[in-house]
């Protein structure tokens, strides 16, 4: 609300969407590139308000990687001679390499930034076709509190936590009861099979494959303590009243003459297999008549009388 204000006295409002990215991000989307330039240059925002604006960089290039190609091409090499055959333009190529043994190793696989959002399905490097496939980010670590996120460089934690146990002690040697800090189940923060970081290679991929950025694809995967909490949130409603048909109490004929309304009695009905209907049918009765019938059984005519004489 306070940034749509915002964006309200600097004069933007033909915006199509405004929406919470998660620590204080905002992302704004337009139905026109005019209009998102016109808040990209508008100074106020960045000034005033202490807001920077930007185009983020998922929006402006996509990444791909290509596989299968000879660490003997070095990436002007390729840089100089691949072609996408279309108007999509490939600006960058990266090698990924793995470290083995304090030793940069390059592999087969290389990087390619594409302008635009889209990646084309296919490239061709001297004339031989190749792949393109979406480049999934790697999940960071830390190596000192053991969280999701960042890497130990960058850790504002104090104290080290245990690989093994999750309490605040660093060290190889740990006797403690193995337990993980983000699932509490018996294994090692580290484990490929933790239910944390399956949830984090979901976040990853829908990431790469549906352009979101990582807010809006934890969105899409909230923890089990997250889901408890909605669910543990609903107890606060005061309970719903029903009407409970099993402990419905019997309905009284009315025979008081003040009132000569029908009286509703509930009866239940059978199937013809023999079983109860779920629910009750309700019939009227008419007391009048049923009265009526009763004092005609009850006082004879003349001519019975007669007869019986």
């Amino acid at each position: 609300m306070e940034i749509a204000k915002i964006l309200h006295n600097i004069g933007i409002k033909n915006y199509k969407e405004l929406k919470f990215a998660g620590q204080g991000r905002y992302r704004i989307t337009f139905n026109r590139p005019r209009e998102a330039e016109d808040l990209l240059n508008s100074k106020l925002l960045s000034e005033e308000f202490k807001y920077k604006v930007y185009v983020p960089n998922m929006l402006k290039e996509s990444i791909g990687i290509i596989r299968n190609v000879p660490p003997s091409l070095t990436e002007t090499e390729i840089l100089n001679n691949i072609q996408t055959g279309g108007k999509k333009k490939i600006i960058k190529v990266e090698r990924i390499n793995r470290m083995k043994d304090q030793i940069l190793i390059p592999t087969y696989t290389v990087k390619v930034y594409v302008t635009g959002q889209e990646l084309p399905e296919n490239v061709s490097i001297y004339g031989v076709p190749a792949i393109v496939e979406a480049y999934i980010f790697p999940i960071k670590m830390c190596n000192k509190c053991w969280r999701y996120g960042h890497r130990q460089i960058a850790c504002k934690c104090r104290n080290e936590r245990c690989e093994n146990c999750g309490q605040e002690h660093g060290g190889q040697d740990c006797s403690n009861p193995t337990s993980c800090i983000h699932c509490k189940q018996m294994h090692k923060v580290t484990a490929r099979n933790c239910p944390e970081r399956i949830r984090q290679d979901k976040i990853r991929y829908v990431m790469a494959n549906e352009r979101l950025t990582f807010m809006e694809a934890a969105n899409k995967f909230p923890k089990p303590n997250q889901v408890q909490n909605r669910l543990d949130s609903l107890t606060d409603f005061p309970p719903i009243i029903t009407n409970d048909h099993n402990t419905r109490p019997k309905t009284r004929l009315q025979t008081s003459q003040s009132d000569n309304r029908p009286a509703r009695q509930v009866s239940r009905t059978r199937n013809r297999s023999g079983s109860q209907n779920k629910h009750p049918q309700e019939t009227q009765v008419d007391v009048p008549s049923i009265l009526n019938k009763i004092t005609a059984i009850q006082k004879p005519s003349s001519n019975t009388q007669k007869i019986q004489k």
